[in-house]
Parts: C-alpha cells; sequence; structure tokens
C-alpha cells in the first residue's frame, strides 16, 4: 500500500473480493461439504465439540494460553492431537517430555 501513489489500500480490497468469491461461488468437492460445515460450526474438521479440545491433558497439569499469561514454551496441539485417540497418545508423550 505504501508504493500506491493515491494510498489506496488495494490489498484488503482484494483480500475481500477473494473472501467473497469463494464463500458465494465457490466450488469444492462434495466430499469435502461434511469437513467444511464442521470446520464452520466446531473449528475442527471432524464432528467433535471444541469444548472437550483439552480433555487430553485433564490430568496433566497443563496451562491454557487462557490461563497462562507468560510461558516459556507453547506447544500447538492442533485438532488431531486433540481428538485423535492416537495422537493424544503423542501429545501426552510430548507434554511429559518437556515438563
Amino acid at each position: 500500500m505504501e508504493a500506491c501513489p493515491l494510498e489506496i489500500e488495494h490489498i484488503p480490497a482484494i483480500v475481500d473480493m477473494r473472501r467473497y468469491l469463494a464463500m458465494t461461488e465457490g466450488q469444492f468437492p462434495q466430499e469435502l461439504e461434511t469437513t467444511f460445515r464442521n470446520l464452520e460450526n466446531n473449528f475442527t474438521p471432524w464432528a467433535f465439540s471444541s469444548e472437550t479440545r483439552a480433555d487430553w491433558a485433564k490430568d496433566l497439569d497443563v496451562p491454557l494460553m487462557a490461563q497462562a499469561k507468560d510461558v516459556e514454551y507453547l506447544f500447538w496441539v492442533g485438532c488431531a492431537g486433540s481428538f485423535d485417540d492416537r495422537y493424544k497418545k503423542v501429545s501426552r508423550s510430548i507434554v511429559k517430555i518437556l515438563k
């Protein structure tokens, strides 16, 4: 935007136009409809509630970023590490190593 001699904020306008086109005229394979709906409603590609995202760490005494303001390490678990049973074990093991 600094390069525009008229100081027009063109990048946000382009992003907004792309977002509009994707939302109103987006075409994608039918198989992805459920995944997209889950992302929109649950913030996860699966139909799990986001309220249970941290359940994998209940007994590990892990502070959440919403609770701790000053942390030395941030471990981003993501959806698979929060909901998939196999990856929950990996997440728990990493926490134990970090402790």
